[in-house]
């Protein structure tokens, strides 16, 4: 099977980072806002798991 590469993992968190963030817009828009706060933190998820998969890229 072959390996994905970097730029394309790196592209689709972003991509779903984006998707994420429209989707709390939307909750926050409908003030749903324990929907919103659901968003938040699985988008404060995310991002912590980049920040530590960049960190040990830049360590390799």
């Amino acid at each position: 099977m072959p390996k994905p590469d970097n730029n394309v993992l790196m592209r689709d968190a972003q991509d779903w980072l984006h998707e994420l963030r429209g989707l709390q817009a939307k909750a926050l828009a409908r003030r749903d806002f324990v929907q919103a706060e659901e968003l938040r933190a699985e988008i404060a998820e995310v991002t912590a798991c980049l920040d530590g998969v960049l960190e040990s890229a830049q360590g390799a």
